[in-house]
């Protein structure tokens, strides 16, 4: 039991110098920008940059379609799965999503015809 105990010490002395180390090489470490966000215990530190990239100037947000009517369903009572899209707002989602294909193409040397 003693030497199990004395063992397990040693152990921890070591362990603690280990860390003693590498806390002081973290903070010799030259200003990159780049630090380490610390995650639970069986997962990695995730790299975390200080000076994240600029956001996209004005992002469109998304808008929900709330101009939608229930369509009927065969025994003439309003459908829960199938809903009629007035045109008008069929042709501006159109519009708007053509519009970000064209600013952000899914597959930029491919053509379609």
């Amino acid at each position: 039991m003693r030497r199990f105990v004395r063992r397990m010490f040693m152990l921890s002395v070591v362990a603690g110098t280990a860390y003693a180390i590498w806390r002081w090489f973290e903070s010799q470490r030259s200003d990159t920008g780049l630090s380490w966000e610390a995650q639970p215990a069986p997962f990695p530190p995730q790299p975390r940059t200080e000076n994240p990239p600029p956001a996209a100037s004005n992002p469109s947000p998304a808008e929900p379609v709330t101009a939608t009517e229930p369509a009927a369903a065969r025994e003439g009572a309003p459908s829960k799965a199938r809903y009629e899209l007035p045109d008008d707002v069929a042709k501006r989602t159109h519009a708007a999503a053509n519009e970000m294909l064209d600013a952000h193409p899914l597959y930029p040397g491919l053509e379609l015809s």
